[in-house]
Formats: C-alpha cells, sequence, structure tokens
C-alpha cells in the first residue's frame, strides 16, 4: 500500500492567528485530527491537533468552563510547534 492510497489530497490548513473555537469546526468538518498551522505567507509554523486541544481541556481550572475556554484562545497559543514536529519520509 501506498501512502498516497491513504492520504488526503485537499489539504485544510488554519491561520495561527485563528481562535481554537474556529479550528475545532475546521477539525470536525474535514473529517481530520490534525490541522496545520500557517502564517500570513502560508508557510508552516506548527500543527494543531486533537490532542493538543484535549490536552488543555484536562489541564484546564477546576472554574474555566469547557466551552468557554476556546472561545479567546488562538491556534498558535496551543498547537504544537514547527521545531518540535517529527518528520518522516517517504520514499516514492
Amino acid at each position: 500500500m501506498r501512502v498516497s492510497e491513504l492520504m488526503q489530497s485537499n489539504l485544510v490548513t488554519i491561520p495561527s492567528d485563528s481562535l481554537v473555537s474556529e479550528a475545532i469546526i475546521s477539525l470536525a468538518d474535514a473529517h481530520v485530527t490534525g490541522l496545520p498551522v500557517v502564517d500570513a505567507n502560508m508557510h508552516l509554523v506548527g500543527v494543531l491537533s486533537t490532542s493538543d486541544i484535549l490536552t488543555a481541556l484536562a489541564e484546564r481550572s477546576p472554574d474555566t468552563e469547557p466551552g468557554a475556554m476556546f472561545e479567546d484562545m488562538l491556534v498558535r497559543d496551543l498547537m504544537t510547534p514547527h521545531e518540535r514536529l517529527e518528520v518522516i519520509e517517504f520514499e516514492a
């Protein structure tokens, strides 16, 4: 089996200055578990995954409402930065 058979070819990205609440909708709409995060020049700056979101929920303070915590939070404040991503290359 080839990677091209499994991968999605219509890549959905999200700007780093988007709200996390908007990213959650994009994740659900695209049926994916992670979104590449791009800057204004469309350069990759990180990835926002459902794991990032779930970790933030688990670590929130008890007095913070789960739904409200993402209303004002920016994607760049929650994403995994590009420098910490592990890139795996496959041969064609």
